[in-house]
């Protein structure tokens, strides 16, 4: 069997790049990349222009920013992206925490019940 190598792959990096679009594709419903033209897509592309809508939290529009790098090399590693995931989990959960009259466990999860908000009352859903 032979397999044709593509020496533009760049690897993980154009795999990370790939990732934001389908991060900002999955939270936006959209393609990041605009152009009425296959032309004017490419440049797009190519020049790395984007508009993240403002109904994104901060945390996801620097997600998204620091993927969509024009430059591989300014892009997050998978590592960093990996990081980045957990920092924010970790602080949605703390918000969490304080917001909601739940019991975590250890490992930082809601135990057994869920409380949900339901208008201005609070209902627990086991």
């Amino acid at each position: 069997m032979l397999f044709i190598q593509d020496d533009h792959y760049l690897g993980p990096s154009v795999d990370i790049w790939a990732l934001g679009v389908l991060l900002y594709f999955m939270v936006t419903g959209t393609m990041p990349f605009k152009g009425s033209t296959v032309a004017a897509l490419k440049k797009s592309i190519l020049d790395g222009r984007f508009e993240l809508p403002v109904h994104l939290s901060d945390d996801c529009m620097d997600m998204i920013k620091s993927i969509l790098k024009r430059k591989a090399s300014w892009r997050l590693t998978l590592s960093q992206v990996n990081k980045k995931i957990s920092f924010t989990a970790s602080k949605q959960r703390k918000k969490l925490h304080y917001l909601l009259p739940c019991n975590y466990n250890s490992s930082g999860f809601i135990d057994q019940r869920v409380t949900m908000v339901r208008g201005n009352k609070m209902a627990s859903a086991e």
